[in-house]
């Protein structure tokens, strides 16, 4: 309650007293104050009293670092000169003395493989264990108080054994050489901003755009040029960044602790994978973290709707950056704008209706409208028309199935098309299942019952899973589209039962829920069954899971705080649901890191410089620019030169008989005019994908191009059987090789 003064002012009698201060100097009696100020005018015999000592700034001094650092960044990648890729000035050239000095102390590769494999297990253990420590701890079952229990329970120990468990899980593919081609791609477009940073006028990659190369650049900031390594750590941070935020959504709806045990599943799916498609920096990593991201914003909107400017307005501002990194995410970010919508919407009964979507708006308007200016003042506006917009348009080309069913087969397929996937779907199935027998049965008086229903019933779905996929493939398809099918459905049930409980977390279910509809319809709406797209789906079937495990926890229950007489059984409600939950993936993980070591056998060779990346910097001068004719990237990164054109994927793919595009033709002819290429490889006999045939992807094939490049380019050297022609002024006195 507010203090009420206790003395008078002279010449304030008749005033009324004061009720309430905030400061603490004003909820002392006044007349003390008067006192305090007569005694210390005495002190100073009558002079004014000096100013108390200004603090020191702090705040002001970390921000003008951090502007200090930020700018010392920007300059140093605005003054990068990229580097060939066996340069000192390389991450890989730096990390692979550390796995030559551990393979070195083994003789043998078999005792090597089991150390390995080890080490993989117990990284991928503790983030788990750790969770589950706390998960007691907070409960009261085994509380630990001190310093020890402080550590053991932090937040920032729990992140670091996921970063710890992820860097040496994912260790050796740091070192290999290029496992996509758009891998490569990316790179020589990241070496080409170094030159010229406007994107649309820089480079052309498709339906990729500028979100996802750009943080290609970033090592440059640390003097180091981009090189698979480096964009093999990217990916892994982004992937950590995506964990962390998730783990925050799940935060707005349970206990911190329930939070680490939901976001396990993930973790380890994303420590184990060992496909070549999901450990290279894909063009769906960052939107792994826009996704992870939206999630955790509209969670936030969806627990306090009467706060939505902001979050509303970030949400819009999240779907312009996925259109400019990969539009297949937009869907998906797009979703969970929708569900923050519907919930500012229902809720606040007083709002106006256009006052959401103006904020949405807002959020989404700037970075369009900006790339807009940039490209009509400087350039790029065409290609972003008709490369970037047009091509996504046009890039789901393939043709459909006539029949529904054999093209919902396809798809059920494809999205088991890898071992790290059909365990991660079945660890969701048996998630789901255990859900939706929970939610049938009564709740036992001991969860001890229970667990062994759930381990019960979960050992059922794992052994027949097993079975089915021994069997004949079209019985392991059928299996597979059954699940499709039948796991939104448990889903809606699940919802349907949970609807007297508590709103909030029904409303992230219809987030969860929603956001992995649009993910499926984002890797099934291009038609291609590429098997990198299946990692926009990690996020959010992680989603689903965490909410599962989040109808077993109740928000309000008391944390205990020490030890009590109750039973432990009586404490942790949904106990059995959460070590069915932990034990499925870490099960999964067992086998599955088996795979990891195959990075290790043969070792990563010194250097992965092809030989006709030697070539190209014997032929050229660092600095110089070349253009390769084909989908052969990979030699822009052996060599640190950079490309001539936007074309940094070759041009086959639009100059072929009959597929011939104007656009491209003089797009491709108007850069070699305004930056001559030093150097023209002609990599057909090395290019990707079946574009290798000189009969149907030739140079020679375009009259145009066929004498633009034979009037100004001379073949002064050939390496298995690609044809490097070097410009006719730097060709004098060169001689063949």
């Amino acid at each position: 309650m507010a203090q009420k003064t206790h003395g008078k002012r002279s010449g304030t009698a008749g005033r009324p007293k004061a009720v309430a201060a905030p400061d603490e100097d004003e909820r002392r009696p006044i007349g003390s104050a008067v006192l305090a100020v007569s005694a210390t005018h005495a002190a100073t015999n009558g002079e004014p009293a000096q100013a108390a000592p200004r603090k020191f700034p702090k705040k002001i001094v970390f921000r003008t670092l951090c502007g200090l650092f930020a700018a010392v960044c920007i300059y140093r990648i605005a003054t990068f000169a990229p580097q060939p890729i066996d340069s000192p000035r390389t991450l890989r050239h730096l990390l692979y003395p550390l796995l030559t000095l551990f393979i070195s102390h083994y003789q043998y590769t078999e005792v090597l493989a089991k150390d390995w494999t080890n080490w993989c297990l117990i990284a991928l253990i503790l983030p788990a264990a750790l969770a589950l420590l706390n998960l007691y701890s907070a409960r009261g079952v085994f509380p630990l108080r001190g310093r020890a229990g402080r550590i053991l329970c932090s937040r920032a120990l729990f992140f670091g054994s996921l970063g710890v468990g992820l860097l040496v899980c994912r260790f050796p593919v740091f070192l290999g050489g290029p496992a996509n081609p758009d891998e490569s791609q990316f790179l020589a477009a990241a070496q080409k901003l170094f030159v010229d940073p406007v994107f649309f006028r820089s480079v052309d990659c498709g339906s990729t755009g500028p979100g996802n190369i750009y943080p290609l650049m970033l090592p440059a900031a640390a003097g180091l040029s981009p090189d698979y390594a480096s964009g093999r750590v990217i990916a892994l941070l982004l992937i950590l960044c995506s964990l962390y935020f998730l783990y925050r959504a799940f935060g707005e709806f349970g206990e911190e602790h329930i939070a680490r045990i939901a976001i396990v599943p993930a973790f380890v799916f994303f420590s184990v994978v060992s496909h070549p498609d999901f450990i290279h920096y894909s063009s769906e990593h960052v939107s792994l973290l826009l996704t992870s991201l939206a999630v955790f914003v509209a969670a936030r909107t969806i627990r306090r709707p009467e706060r939505y400017r902001g979050p509303i307005a970030g949400l819009g501002a999240l779907a312009a950056v996925a259109f400019f990194s990969k539009m297949q995410a937009v869907p998906i970010v797009g979703a969970a704008g929708l569900v923050a919508l519907a919930r500012v919407y229902c809720t606040e009964k007083r709002v106006r209706f256009w006052r959401p979507a103006v904020f949405y708006l807002a959020g989404l308007a700037p970075l369009p409208a900006a790339n807009a200016a940039v490209c009509l003042a400087v350039g790029g506006w065409r290609t972003f028309l008709m490369a970037y917009i047009r091509g996504n348009w046009n890039y789901p080309g393939a043709v459909r199935n006539a029949s529904f069913l054999s093209d919902i087969s396809q798809f059920t397929s494809y999205l088991a098309l890898t071992r790290e996937f059909q365990f991660y779907f079945l660890g969701l199935l048996v998630v789901l299942a255990c859900g939706v027998f929970r939610a049938l049965r009564r709740q036992p008086r001991s969860e001890y019952p229970l667990f062994l229903e759930l381990a019960g019933l979960s050992v059922a779905l794992i052994a027949g899973w097993v079975y089915l996929g021994s069997c004949a493939p079209s019985v392991f398809e059928m299996a597979v589209v059954l699940c499709f099918l039948t796991a939104p459905a448990a889903v809606v049930f699940l919802l349907i039962t949970g609807a007297g409980g508590d709103p909030e977390k029904n409303w992230f279910g219809v987030l969860a829920g929603a956001v992995t509809l649009a993910a499926t319809y984002a890797v099934y709406a291009p038609h291609r069954m590429f098997p990198h797209y299946l990692l926009l789906l990690a996020i959010p079937l992680c989603a689903v899971s965490g909410w599962l495990l989040l109808r077993c926890y109740d928000r309000e229950e008391p944390v205990l705080a020490g030890f009590r007489t109750i039973k432990p059984r009586r404490r942790l409600p949904g106990l059995a649901f959460a070590l069915i939950f932990l034990s499925v993936p870490l099960g999964a993980a067992r086998y599955q890191v088996s795979f990891l070591p195959y990075n290790l056998f043969p070792v990563p060779p010194s250097t992965l410089a092809s030989e006709e990346g030697a070539l190209i910097q014997k032929l050229t001068r660092p600095g110089a620019s070349i253009v390769v004719w084909g989908w052969n990237s990979r030699l822009y990164v052996d060599s640190g030169r950079t490309a001539a054109t936007r074309d940094t994927a070759g041009a086959a793919f639009v100059y072929g008989p009959g597929n011939s595009d104007p656009f491209y033709r003089d797009r491709f002819l108007q850069d070699l005019r305004r930056r001559p290429a030093d150097l023209l490889v002609d990599a057909l006999a090395t290019s990707c994908c079946y574009f290798n045939d000189r009969n149907q992807h030739g140079f020679e094939l375009d009259p145009l191009i066929a004498q633009y490049l034979n009037s100004r380019y001379v073949q002064v050297a050939e390496k298995n059987g690609n044809r490097f022609y070097l410009r006719r002024d730097l060709a004098k006195g060169a001689g063949k090789n």
